[in-house]
């Protein structure tokens, strides 16, 4: 797996394949071989995740609370500045699952009504703990954009991203990096997806999006 794994690193990040890709096909494991395998690792990681909290059911509501969606924004703030801040890892965690629980609460009462509510909903969602969330935060993203939030269609593109890479099918967009054998790796994209539809929903396109990993690399490489 390894040896695949950074075939893919390349394959992905240069277009090139190396000696070593070459000596797995004649092995048996062609070029889809090696994407599929790092796809169901991807998906495997994901499989037995915990989904904390339990996403239940939820309700819309019809009457704007300024203070509701006040409190929504702190939080999707409070969200994007712990990850700026570089907490350790089970700090984070532990507070992003104290704010899921938070905007869960306010889901299931029916609070949530504006766009910019859904969008900050969305966002926290989609740093969730199982695809379960972020399937969550795609239908959020996509009640943000029917009600007119700006922010709502780039959710929706790291959203769905997320979702269909933590069940080990291609992304649509090309929003996902992983670590594979050291290195980041733009996770395996849909072909069909066309760069005017990155420039739609306000993401890279791909050429954009393979040098993002190649300067993760080189500026913020993955720990030992």
């Amino acid at each position: 797996m390894r040896l695949a794994r950074t075939c893919a690193r390349w394959w992905w990040m240069a277009g090139l394949l190396l000696s070593g890709c070459a000596a797995l096909e004649t092995a048996g494991w062609p070029a889809l071989n090696i994407e599929a395998a790092l796809m169901a690792q991807v998906a495997a990681d994901w499989q037995d995740a915990p989904c904390t909290p339990p996403v239940g059911p939820l309700r819309a509501g019809t009457v704007p609370d300024a203070a509701i969606s006040d409190r929504l924004a702190a939080l999707a703030a409070a969200d994007q500045a712990d990850r700026s801040a570089g907490l350790p890892l089970a700090t984070l965690a532990a507070a992003d699952r104290d704010r899921r629980a938070a905007v869960l609460a306010l889901m299931q009462a029916g609070q949530l009504v504006t766009g910019a509510d859904f969008y900050h909903a969305g966002l926290i969602f989609q740093h969730g703990d199982c695809p379960a969330h972020f399937w969550l935060a795609v239908a959020l993203a996509e009640q943000a954009i029917a009600r007119g939030d700006p922010n709502g269609k780039a959710l929706y593109a790291v959203a769905v991203d997320r979702a269909l890479s933590a069940v080990g099918q291609r992304q649509r967009f090309g929003t996902q990096y992983y670590v594979f054998a050291g290195q980041w790796v733009l996770y395996p994209v849909e072909p069909a997806t066309t760069d005017a539809e990155r420039a739609d929903y306000g993401v890279l396109s791909l050429a954009g999006a393979l040098r993002r990993a190649a300067a993760l690399n080189r500026h913020r490489p993955p720990a030992p």
